[in-house]
C-alpha cells in the first residue's frame, strides 16, 4: 500500500511541469566612439524586437519597451573610483537611441579609465514571440547586463524566458487539495487497522 501512495505521489508530481527559463536576446548595447560631437561617447541602445530583422540570434520578435532604464558607469580618475548615471526615459522602444537627441547617454570619458558599464532595466510586455514562433514568458521581467567597453564595444541584452504561465484553475487546486487530503486520510485508516 506504501509503494501505491509512493508512486501517487510521483505522478502527482510529474503531471506539474517544472518551469524553465532560456536565455533570449532582445538587442545590444554599444559605444559609439566620437558620437554624436568630437570628444564625447555615446551608449546606444538598439532593441532590435518587433522589427523585421528579427532573426534567429536577436530571437524576441515582439516589441518590448523598457522602463527604469539605468546606465552606470564605473571609472577611475585621477587615481579615485567615480561613478556617473544615466537614466531612460520610461517606455523607450523599440528602436535605436539617438546620438543627437539622447544627451544622458553621452560622455566625456577622456581622462577615465572605465572599469565596467552596467544597464539595466525592466521589460514589458512579459509574454514574447521567438523567432521560431514560441510563445514565452519573461521570467523575470527585468534584465541587467555588464561589460568592459575596453574589451568589447557592445554587449547583448538578454532577458530570462519560459513556458507561458498557466493560472491553475480554482476548482483544479480544490481537486488537487481534495485528493491529497483523501490520501493521507486512507494512509491514517490502514494505520489504524494495522494497530
Amino acid at each position: 500500500m506504501h509503494k501505491a501512495l509512493f508512486t501517487l505521489a510521483v505522478a502527482l508530481s510529474l503531471s506539474t511541469p517544472a518551469l524553465r527559463a532560456d536565455p533570449v536576446t532582445f538587442g545590444i548595447i554599444r559605444v559609439d566612439s566620437d558620437s554624436p560631437s568630437l570628444g564625447l561617447s555615446a551608449f546606444v541602445v538598439t532593441n532590435l524586437t518587433g522589427l523585421s530583422n528579427c532573426d534567429a540570434f536577436f530571437n524576441v520578435c515582439t516589441a518590448l519597451t523598457i522602463d527604469d532604464g539605468l546606465l552606470r558607469i564605473d571609472y577611475e580618475s585621477g587615481g579615485s573610483p567615480g561613478v556617473a548615471v544615466a537614466t531612460l526615459p520610461d517606455g523607450f522602444g523599440p528602436g535605436e537611441t539617438d546620438p543627437f537627441s539622447f544627451p544622458d547617454f553621452n560622455f566625456d570619458l577622456s581622462g577615465w579609465n572605465v572599469q565596467s558599464v552596467t544597464f539595466s532595466g525592466k521589460l514589458s510586455p512579459a509574454s514574447i514571440l521567438t523567432y521560431s514562433g514560441t510563445p514565452l514568458t519573461l521570467q523575470p521581467q527585468s534584465f541587467s547586463i555588464t561589460f568592459d567597453p575596453g574589451v568589447t564595444a557592445y554587449a547583448e541584452l538578454i532577458a530570462e524566458a519560459g513556458p507561458p504561465v498557466v493560472s491553475m484553475p480554482e476548482n483544479s487546486a480544490f481537486s488537487t487539495a481534495t485528493l491529497f487530503g483523501g490520501v493521507a486520510w486512507a494512509t491514517m485508516l490502514i494505520r489504524k487497522r494495522r494497530q
